[in-house]
Parts: C-alpha cells; sequence; structure tokens
C-alpha cells in the first residue's frame, strides 16, 4: 500500500475482492495482525472462513490439510480491522455450507464491530455468481461497483 500513490492511486481508498479460495485469502488483508489494515471495504464472494469442514470433504486428499495449517489459516479464528467495511455474498444456489459459514462469518466480524452488509445472489451457484462481478448492471457487479466508489 505504500506505493499506491505512486501508480496515482489513493490509498485511503483501498478495496479488496474475492471469491471462494479468494474470499478467503482477503481476509487476510485486513486482520488485525495487520491493523491498521489500511483497506476501506472488502467484498467477499462465496468463500470458505472455517477450513475444519474440508479435512472431512471430497476435497480432503487433495488438499491433505493438516490440523496445524487448520489453525494457521482460517479465517474464523482470526481478528479484524473494525475500520474495514465487509460485503459478504453467497450464491442462493450455493451448498449449504457456503451459506452457513457466511453466516457465522458475518456473526463473528459484527461481534468485533465491523460493518458488515449481508447478501444473497438470486438465482446464482458456486461457478455462475463470480462472473457477474465482470457484469456492472448485475446485483453482484452492482455491489463491487458500489464497493469501488465508496457507497457501501
Amino acid at each position: 500500500m505504500d506505493n499506491i500513490a505512486g501508480y496515482g492511486g489513493d490509498p485511503e481508498k483501498l478495496t479488496i475482492s474475492g471469491h471462494s479460495a479468494g474470499a478467503h485469502l482477503a481476509t487476510t488483508l485486513f486482520q488485525h495482525e495487520r491493523a491498521p489494515s489500511r483497506v476501506r471495504s472488502a467484498l467477499l464472494l462465496g468463500g470458505l472462513y472455517d477450513l475444519k469442514p474440508l479435512q472431512k470433504s471430497f476435497l480432503k486428499d487433495e488438499i491433505a490439510l493438516t490440523n496445524d495449517e487448520v489453525a494457521a489459516f482460517t479465517p474464523m479464528k482470526k481478528q479484524y480491522d473494525a475500520t474495514t467495511g465487509v460485503i459478504l455474498l453467497v450464491g442462493a444456489k450455493e451448498t449449504p455450507p457456503f451459506h452457513e459459514q457466511a453466516n457465522t462469518f458475518a456473526r463473528k466480524l459484527c461481534s468485533r464491530g465491523l460493518n458488515v452488509s449481508q447478501r444473497i445472489v438470486v438465482n446464482r451457484n458456486h461457478m455462475d455468481s463470480v462472473r457477474d462481478t465482470g457484469v456492472p448492471h448485475s446485483l453482484t457487479g452492482r455491489y463491487l461497483a458500489e464497493l469501488i466508489a465508496g457507497v457501501r
């Protein structure tokens, strides 16, 4: 962030967004350990915020997460910069774990004083919801545009 101004950007207007594992990774940019994070707001779409269930999922052999990795990299267990606004989005057609994790993560962030807006993206699943980030008039595209413009 120290170099944003050198490229014509405003470090006070930094926003981040991510989908799926990208949403998970985006949370690391506004964790309290990095306080102040200087991230104004974040859009998190279809993310996983508790890695423990992945150890028993159909992906368990491919990802081979250890208990130490789960403890170190689970966003649900971290502290966050209360000055960062967060938009949590989940496709209506996502599987129940995505909805459950978004709800739990939203409650955690709110309890820590973050301004959180949580929304369901109608008629979208895990794979097609991310495409809408590039479609200005879609619900997800509007949320992203508003985030960047500083409306949210």
